[in-house]
């Protein structure tokens, strides 16, 4: 099945264009090219930047800009979180409950869930993504693999890296092109971000 991502990447491969002439003309940075053309769509912020995304890059590589925009629309799914709401009902019993006591511990109840639930959410909306990395060297090449939220972006020597559901991903890299260290990011959808640097043996 054609999507907006291939139709794109393919745009631009005729035009022996790369990832790197497309960001600097549209000013779009490479890890948003890479996601729209993998149809990675934890990648991107949201439709209506995407959609502006896939505008620019559809007129830089000649294709039209209703095709591409109509393909994304039906491509494009929601990474957002669901949630999901718990209700604790009363449980009779034998005790004897005057009524002012059952409003007083229904009230405290359904607040210090609310509360709870709110708090939680809070903390990981504004908290860094959790990140744990493993590297091994495997004679000219480095694999390094690790696990992290799965709507989190990870960037490996600052290359974007697609997550398995579960959050975890592994990409093996050239010894030759790395530095001393490899840099390994995680950043949330609020824009908060993990970095763990592995020493290249």
């Amino acid at each position: 099945m054609r999507t907006v991502g291939s139709l794109l990447k393919n745009a631009r491969e005729e035009k022996d264009l790369t990832l790197s002439d497309v960001a600097q003309t549209t000013k779009i940075k490479e890890k948003f090219l890479i996601a729209l053309e993998e149809s990675f769509w934890a990648g991107l912020p949201n439709f209506s930047i995407a959609a502006g995304f896939v505008k620019s890059y559809a007129q830089h590589v000649g294709v039209d800009t209703k095709v591409a925009l109509a393909l994304l629309r039906r491509d494009f799914t929601s990474t957002g979180a669901k949630e999901s709401k718990r209700q604790e009902m009363p449980v009779s019993g034998r005790f004897i409950w005057t009524p002012k006591a059952t409003i007083t511990a229904s009230v405290l109840a359904t607040l210090l869930l609310v509360g709870g639930y709110l708090f939680r959410q809070y903390l990981l909306f504004v908290a860094p993504p959790s990140l744990s990395v493993q590297t091994k060297t495997q004679g000219e090449n480095v694999l390094v693999s690790g696990k992290t939220l799965p709507s989190a972006i990870v960037e490996v020597d600052k290359r974007l890296i697609l997550l398995e559901k579960d959050g975890s991903f592994s990409v093996e890299l050239d010894r030759g092109n790395l530095g001393e260290k490899v840099e390994i990011r995680a950043t949330s959808r609020s824009g908060k971000s993990t970095v763990i640097d592995r020493l290249v043996d």
